[in-house]
């Protein structure tokens, strides 16, 4: 938690009222509205400065990608079904919806704002809405 502080407080960007905001927050499935996880579930990464080499080669990008997340990278402990594989999709836990909400690689992926995400359970923020505690 300190060090999630401590990012935080050092990021012109986010200002402390806006991080207490943040961290009361419940993610839920837009198509059918279950709820998927809360804040504390979500794995905090660095941008692209602390970057792997990967991009810096060009890769995926020739300048630095856009810093802006467009995705959810959730904690190992999420209730959000089985990942005995390597890698696969992410459903809506609820057996009616069964939306596809995103992907898990226990390799990693790479995240828009140019970090590598080891291991990853991504969620696609336009699959779930976000709403107050």
């Amino acid at each position: 938690m300190e060090m999630i502080e401590e990012t935080i407080g050092s990021s012109p960007e986010i200002s402390q009222a806006e991080y207490q905001n943040i961290q009361n927050m419940i993610y839920s499935c837009k198509k059918c509205r279950r709820t998927l996880f809360y804040t504390e579930d979500i794995k905090l990464h660095d941008d692209y400065d602390s970057a792997p080499k990967y991009f810096a080669k060009g890769h995926y990008h020739q300048e630095p990608p856009d810093t802006t997340c467009s995705s959810y990278f959730l904690n190992e402990e999420t209730n959000l079904g089985e990942f005995t594989d390597l890698e696969g999709r992410i459903y809506c836990p609820n057996a009616k919806c069964k939306q596809v909400l995103g992907s898990y690689n226990w390799s990693g992926l790479p995240c828009s704002c140019g970090r590598w995400v080891t291991p990853a359970f991504q969620l696609t923020k336009s699959r779930v809405d976000e709403f107050p505690k």
